[in-house]
Order: structure tokens, then sequence, then C-alpha cells
């Protein structure tokens, strides 16, 4: 996992890794840790948290107190096992509650739409913010699609839905918040998920 967030570099953005702490705001505005593209500097900030709360909190602080005009930027964070349900979703509708509670899987909801996923340590979750009218999911799967065949000679494809698939099966969902100024697209990619537990948790389209 630590390989292919290093690796995320060479797509463009630089790679700073993010302790959600106070401290951490200096290294957003700028600086060394920003690559400058014409006029717009670019960053990746990993997150050093697993726990689903701390990292939403982070992922919505970040989009309420940051001016993204002049500097995109790219979360990279990872989880412990949890399910996390769309803003609107109904949880009982969408995870199996008494397999969470077995399996001690903790239960979020996000402040975007889109469905209910599992997350686990081997799953990557990409944010970018970015300013509301440079908003564009394609770019942003487009960006990791030709890492992951860069890097590992991976030919994934993006479908008209803006999953990612690989092999015909997918391994990303998008979901996003759009607000004024500023907006994100968040998506997952499986990496090495434990796929027992995930079928466990969900309660899958029939």
């Amino acid at each position: 996992m630590a390989a292919a967030l290093v690796r995320i570099r060479a797509i463009g953005f630089r790679a700073t890794a993010l302790v959600p702490h106070r401290g951490f705001a200096s290294a957003l505005e700028g600086g060394k840790d920003g690559r400058v593209e014409g006029e717009i500097k670019k960053s990746v900030f990993i997150s050093q948290s697993y726990d689903i709360f701390t990292n939403l909190a982070l992922e919505d602080w970040i989009y309420r107190n940051f001016d993204f005009k002049n500097h995109h930027v790219l979360m990279l964070w990872s989880n412990n096992p949890c399910v996390v349900i769309g803003r609107h979703q109904n949880p009982w509708v969408e995870s199996n509650i008494s397999a969470l509670e077995r399996n001690g899987v903790v239960l979020a909801r996000r402040n975007s739409g889109g469905g209910t996923v599992y997350h686990d340590r081997g799953n990557l979750n990409c944010t970018f913010f970015t300013p509301r009218e440079r908003y564009n999911r394609k770019y942003n799967l487009n960006l990791i699609t030709r890492a992951l065949f860069r890097e590992w000679s991976i030919k994934a494809d993006i479908s008209d839905r803006d999953d990612i698939l690989f092999r015909g099966k997918k391994i990303s969902g998008t979901a996003a918040k759009l607000g004024q100024p500023n907006a994100y697209h968040h998506c997952t990619l499986l990496v090495n998920t434990n796929k027992d537990q995930l079928t466990q948790a969900l309660v899958m389209e029939k």
C-alpha cells in the first residue's frame, strides 16, 4: 500500500505526509510542498490516521477551510474495517448491521452522495479537492488509470457511471460533494481488500 501511495507522485502531484493535527495547515498553504503547473500548485497529502471518523472530519475540514483556486489537493487515506454510507442512505437497507456488529466493523455516514462502500487497509481512498468550476471527475479517474498502467501495467477502464473496471469487474466507485466555491470528488480503489468481509458487510444489488 505504501508503494502505491508514493507512486502517485508520477502523475503530477507532489506527495507530503499529512498528520491530522493543527501542524499540517502550513504544508497546505504552499511553499516547498506545492508543484507549480502554470499558476496552479498541486499537492498530495497522505493521512496518517486509519480511523474513518478522523479521516472524514479531516476531509470535510480541508473542504471548508481552504481556497483551492490556485492550489489543487489530492488526499490519500485508508481506514480500518468500516462501512461508509452516502449522505441520504438508510444503513438498514444498504448494510448488514448484524454482520457489522459481529465482525467489529464500524458504520459511518459521509457528506457526499453515492452508494455504500466497504473500507479496510486493503482499500485506497482518493479525494480530489478543486474549485467548483474546475471539478472534473473524468480527469481525476484518468490520472488513476494512467498511474495503474504506468507503474503496474494494469489496463483499467472507466465506465459510463464513472466506475473504474478491471477485466470488467468494478474496482473503484465514485462520489462527490459540489458546493460553492469548493468541490471534491472522492473514490475508492480496491487493492487487497478482505472480499469475504466485504460481502458479509454489504447488501448486494440483485
